[in-house]
């Protein structure tokens, strides 16, 4: 079995930032690979601008790489960003992942100025000119919102910036396929629905005479307890209160994992139970879904040291697995 590659969301959202940084600096000890946040604005769980953290983490860490999950493309401006994330990769010797996706918040687009009936395709301009901006020394370009003439980005990246494309619908897995190196599905797929959005990535590459993604990540919330009974009953409780906002404000994404009982909700989308039954997860994620990255989102009522300990175990687990 290839290394399985082990990513953590930290936590977001609040004013002490600093928190976030420390669990990077921690997370990296314990031998995870990378450390992850997301974006939004108007919520008090998220940031709005997850690269800026992060450069803070480039800062204080050597070796994990350093990606969003996910960013929200249609409200960044493409060359701004373009720019962001050369400094973040240069400053971080190369460890930037820039995570993106078009958004589902029509709200959040209104207090931006973006219009989010145009969101799917201004994702896709924006990644094309994203990779010209970064390749290419002088980019000339013209749309109904700039003009770049012989523009050239400063400094653009030395080290390439992966793009991991998420969403769950036809036109994200093509826009994975044509414009990332990986598709990056959400959390509240199931295992079969990413086993198939993987094998349609790779149809669409081979079309387009590019070879299979070398990367195959997945994020996944685990909620890890002392037994598999304590671990369901605290998975019950994360769902109620950390679902309700996202329920409110329509969140496609929970919604489809909020029908049914608490079996049918939790089945082939959390991962939940003892350490043990946690690994076989892991196991079953690497051998049939045929995951290379695992982004790891820890949920309950944990905090604190707590916290710091379920992450060594969990990481020490499947650093052990066969």
């Amino acid at each position: 079995m290839a290394r399985l590659r082990l990513g953590v969301r930290l936590p977001e959202g609040g004013p002490d930032v600093r928190r976030s940084v420390a669990q990077a600096v921690a997370a990296e000890a314990m031998g995870y690979d990378s450390v992850w946040l997301g974006e939004h604005h108007g919520y008090a769980t998220y940031w709005p601008s997850p690269q800026l953290v992060l450069a803070a983490v480039a800062a204080r860490t050597d070796r994990v790489r350093l990606g969003t999950n996910i960013l929200i493309l249609p409200l960044a401006d493409p060359v701004r960003l373009a720019g962001e994330f050369a400094l973040l990769s240069n400053l971080s010797a190369g460890r930037a992942v820039l995570g993106v996706g078009i958004g589902w918040d029509e709200p959040e687009f209104a207090a931006l100025g973006a219009d989010a009936r145009r969101r799917g395709a201004v994702t896709d301009r924006s990644l094309a000119l994203l990779d010209r901006l970064w390749h290419r020394e002088s980019v000339s370009y013209r749309d109904d919102d700039r003009v770049l003439a012989d523009f050239t980005l400063s400094p653009r990246p030395i080290w390439p910036v992966p793009v991991w494309v998420g969403g769950r619908s036809a036109a994200a897995i093509r826009r994975a396929a044509r414009h990332g190196e990986a598709w990056f599905p959400d959390a509240a797929l199931t295992v079969d629905e990413v086993v198939r959005g993987f094998a349609a990535v790779d149809e669409h590459r081979a079309a387009s005479g590019r070879p299979p993604a070398a990367f195959r990540p997945l994020v996944r919330h685990v909620v890890l307890g002392e037994t598999d009974a304590r671990a369901r009953r605290d998975a019950e409780e994360y769902l109620r209160a950390s679902h309700e906002l996202h329920l409110l404000r329509g969140n496609p994404m929970v919604t489809q994992a909020s029908v049914g009982d608490l079996a049918s909700r939790l089945a082939d989308r959390y991962v939940v139970g003892d350490l043990t039954t946690c690994v076989d997860w892991v196991r079953r994620l690497v051998t049939e879904v045929g995951v290379t990255d695992l982004v790891v989102k820890f949920a309950g009522r944990i905090s604190g040291d707590d916290a710091l300990a379920q992450m060594a175990d969990f990481a020490a687990a499947v650093r052990a697995m066969p």
